[in-house]
């Protein structure tokens, strides 16, 4: 019998990027559908759904910018005290 693999907890910032996304876009009057409009052509609802639900994990700094813009926030607000380094 082998023991179970450990989960490592997410940190903290991944857990708090979706929930600004998720309270802003609600704050706008936006579905899901309408801010994945707003972000561009190649943007979808289900990629809204997965960053707000923490599926993905941290988006790319480009996503992160054309997120930021969209829900009319300073990128730091998106980062929150979890900031990382622009490439």
């Amino acid at each position: 019998m082998t023991a179970p693999i450990p989960q490592m907890a997410d940190p903290p910032f991944v857990h708090s990027i979706g929930l600004v996304i998720r309270q802003r876009r609600e704050e706008l009057g936006l579905t899901t559908t309408q801010l994945a409009e707003r972000l561009g052509p190649w943007s979808r609802t289900e990629d809204i759904a997965s960053l707000e639900s923490s599926r993905t994990l941290m988006p790319s700094w480009i996503r992160l910018q054309r997120l930021a813009a969209a829900l009319d926030l300073p990128i730091e607000a998106l980062l929150g005290s979890g900031a990382i380094a622009k490439p």
